[in-house]
């Protein structure tokens, strides 16, 4: 998803730093660990990367009493991340990797019948009604993205923002809901998202007349 986890937990001294642990891994990472195990049960616990996206720096207090402090973090340069952690996959498996890890970002040619990349492997997701749940449960806004272009692959063939925004329209449209401006984005971080209390009190209606609404409520925080 995107996201670096941190795990930090308390030293068997108060005033030392905790106990760093990065998942998937520290690879490529310069990590600066300014924390603090202290007393008492607040946590102030900051993660943030620079400008380059290569040094990530911890600051705040591990409460001496938690067994540890979980934060998430985006990864500045996923693609380079993602090299490097195939790189020491390779090495880890006997592979020697000659030269410098090149990100190249292709677009096939309109005469070509050639595919643009070879299929490495499958992954297959959980069930919809969990990516739902998990979604609604933690606020993951990777989630909700993806869903949203999903869903306007799966009707149209066509994944983008612009399409996405048109199924959502095609919806409010059907259930008399055409006021309703449609999202900037799936997650709703955007701040174009505009939405009334009054026109999100007619969507949630609509909702609880609908077949779905037993799904709705089980998957609400």
């Amino acid at each position: 998803q995107n996201l670096l986890r941190i795990s930090v937990k308390p030293s068997e001294r108060s005033g030392a730093p905790g106990e760093v642990d990065l998942y998937p891994a520290a690879t490529g990472i310069r990590l600066v660990n300014r924390t603090q195990t202290a007393r008492g049960r607040t946590s102030s616990l900051d993660a943030r990367f620079d400008e380059l996206g290569t040094c990530l720096t911890l600051t705040g207090k591990v409460p001496a009493r938690t067994r540890s402090e979980i934060s998430l973090v985006p990864v500045p340069q996923p693609l380079d991340y993602l090299g490097l952690l195939i790189n020491d996959m390779l090495r880890e498996a006997g592979v020697t990797v000659q030269g410098e890890i090149a990100v190249r970002t292709q677009v096939p040619r309109a005469d070509s019948n050639r595919p643009l990349a070879t299929l490495l492997g499958r992954h297959q997701s959980p069930p919809l009604s969990q990516l739902l749940l998990t979604m609604m449960r933690r606020s993951n806004n990777f989630i909700a993205e993806q869903v949203w272009r999903g869903a306007a692959c799966q009707a149209t063939g066509q994944g983008d923002i612009l399409t996405a925004r048109r199924v959502e329209m095609s919806y409010y449209q059907r259930h008399q809901l055409g006021w309703i401006e449609p999202g900037c984005d799936g997650s709703g971080l955007s701040r174009e998202n505009r939405i009334s209390s009054r026109e999100l009190i007619k969507l949630l209606h609509t909702l609880y007349q609908s077949p779905y609404r037993t799904l709705l409520l089980e998957n609400l925080p």
